[in-house]
C-alpha cells in the first residue's frame, strides 16, 4: 500500500513534528538585565564567591572556572587577574529533586466522572545561575540562568555534569548583553 501525501500535507507534518519536539524540551534558558547599562564599559571580570552544591571546594569547582571563562572569552571578557575588576561574577549551580503530580478523572461508560487519576513523578532538577554585579554598589545588573531535568544516572557521573556546565553556559550567555 502506498501513501501519498501532498507538499501541504507534508510540511503539517514536519512542522507539527518540530513543535511536539520544542514543547517537549527539558531545558529552559533565560536571562535579564538592565537594558540601559553601558555594558560595553565591562572588559574584565573577578569573582563573587560561589553558591550551591558546585561552588568553591567542590571538585567540579576548578573546571567551572575555566568553562565560565572560556565561555566569557568567547564575548571579548577576561579575567581581571591581579587588576581591579570591572564587574564581578556569581555563579550558582546545585540539583534538587522535584514532584509533579497530575490529578484527573476517568470516565466510564456512562460518562460519569470518577476522580481516580492520580500521577506522581520524582525527578531531579538542575540549575545554573550567572550573575553579573558592579563592584562598587555591589547591585545586580545581568543574570543568566538555565535549568534542565537531569536523570539520576548523569547525576552520580561527574565527566557528564560537567559536560553539561559546558553546554549550557555559552547558551546562557547568547543572551548577553541584553537588547535595547
Amino acid at each position: 500500500m502506498k501513501i501519498r501525501l501532498s507538499v501541504a500535507a507534508l510540511l503539517a507534518v514536519c512542522l507539527s513534528a518540530v513543535a511536539l519536539c520544542g514543547a517537549c524540551s527539558t531545558t529552559k534558558i533565560g536571562a535579564e538585565g538592565d537594558p540601559n547599562f553601558d555594558y560595553s564599559k565591562w572588559k574584565t571580570f573577578g569573582w563573587l564567591p560561589a553558591r550551591g552544591e558546585i561552588a568553591e571546594g567542590s571538585p567540579f569547582w576548578p573546571q567551572v572556572v575555566q568553562i565560565v571563562t572560556e565561555a566569557m572569552g568567547q564575548k571579548g571578557l577576561k579575567p581581571a587577574g591581579s587588576d581591579k575588576p570591572d564587574f564581578l561574577v556569581r555563579f550558582y549551580g546545585g540539583v534538587s529533586q522535584v514532584s509533579d503530580v497530575d490529578w484527573g478523572y476517568t470516565y466510564g461508560v456512562w460518562w460519569t466522572a470518577n476522580p481516580r487519576y492520580l500521577n506522581g513523578d520524582d525527578f531531579s532538577k538542575g540549575v545554573i545561575l550567572l550573575d553579573f554585579v558592579e563592584p562598587s554598589s555591589k547591585q545586580l545588573i545581568w543574570r543568566g540562568g538555565a535549568r534542565q531535568q537531569i536523570s539520576s544516572r548523569v547525576q552520580n557521573k561527574p565527566d557528564e555534569m560537567i559536560a553539561l556546565v559546558r553546554g549550557l553556559l555559552p547558551r546562557i550567555l547568547e543572551h548577553y548583553p541584553p537588547k535595547r
